[in-house]
C-alpha cells in the first residue's frame, strides 16, 4: 500500500510504474471471471506485481537523510519516491522494522495454521480420490474409465497417480462430458452417485462403480 501511494503521488508520470499498477489490476481478472473455486493458479501473476510494488517503499525507507549529503548530490541520486520528506531516517527505519516484524509474525501465523488445519483439507486436495484409485487399479479389468462429474475434472488425478507409479496411461479411458460408459466397465467418477450401475466403493465425493 505504501508503494502504491508513492507511485500515485510521485511517480505517476513514469510509464513503467503506470504499467505496474495496470498489471496489478489486470492480474486479478483471470481469477475473477472464472467459476473454479480453487483459483490460486489463475492468480500466479498477482504476487509478482505485489513484490515489485515493495521497491519504492524500500528505497524510501532506506534513503539517507537529505542533510547527510550536499543538496546537488541528493537531488541527482535520490529519486522522487526515495525522497525522505519530513521523516527522519531513524523514524523511517523504525517503520521498516515494524513492517518486517509484522511480516515475520504473519509467516509464523501461517505456518502454525497450516500445520494445524492442513491435514483437514481433504476435499481441497482431492485426498479422497486416492483410495478409489487404488481400488480401481487393483481390479483386473482394463481399461478403467474416468468420468468427470459435478465435482470437477478429477480424471487428472488418475493420470497423476499413474505417472508417479510408472503405470501406462493407456490403462485409462477418459469419458467425454455427458457420455455414458459402456456396459460392464469399471468407472472412476467424480459424481457422488450413478444411475444403472453397481457401486463398488465410495470415498468422499468420488465413486467407483461398474456400469450396467
Amino acid at each position: 500500500m505504501i508503494g502504491l501511494g508513492l507511485i500515485i503521488i510521485r511517480r505517476w508520470r513514469d510509464p513503467w510504474w503506470r504499467f505496474v499498477i495496470y498489471g496489478l489490476a489486470v492480474a486479478i481478472v483471470p481469477g475473477a471471471i472464472t467459476n473454479e473455486p480453487f483459483h490460486q493458479l489463475r492468480l500466479m501473476g498477482y504476487p509478482v506485481f505485489l513484490i515489485v510494488l515493495t521497491i519504492p517503499p524500500m528505497e524510501w525507507l532506506l534513503a539517507p537523510d537529505a542533510t547527510a549529503r550536499p543538496r546537488h548530490v541528493e537531488q541527482a541520486v535520490v529519486a522522487p519516491y526515495q525522497s525522505p520528506g519530513s521523516f527522519s531516517r531513524p523514524i523511517r527505519l523504525g517503520i521498516l522494522g515494524v513492517l518486517l516484524a509484522a511480516t515475520i509474525a504473519q509467516a509464523v501465523d501461517f505456518q502454525i495454521t497450516f500445520w494445524r488445519e492442513g491435514p483437514k483439507r481433504v476435499y481441497e486436495f482431492d485426498a479422497m480420490y486416492k483410495p478409489l484409485y487404488d481400488a480401481a487399479v487393483a481390479q483386473p479389468q482394463r481399461p478403467i474409465y474416468l468420468e468427470n462429474g459435478m465435482w470437477g475434472p478429477a480424471y487428472m488425478n488418475a493420470y497423476w497417480y499413474a505417472t508417479v507409479e510408472s503405470r501406462p496411461i493407456s490403462e485409462f479411458v477418459r469419458l467425454p462430458d455427458g457420455a455414458r460408459p459402456p456396459s460392464g466397465v469399471i468407472v472412476l467418477s467424480s459424481n457422488s452417485d450413478c444411475q444403472n450401475c453397481q457401486v463398488i466403493q465410495k470415498s468422499g465425493a468420488y465413486l467407483l462403480y461398474r456400469a450396467k
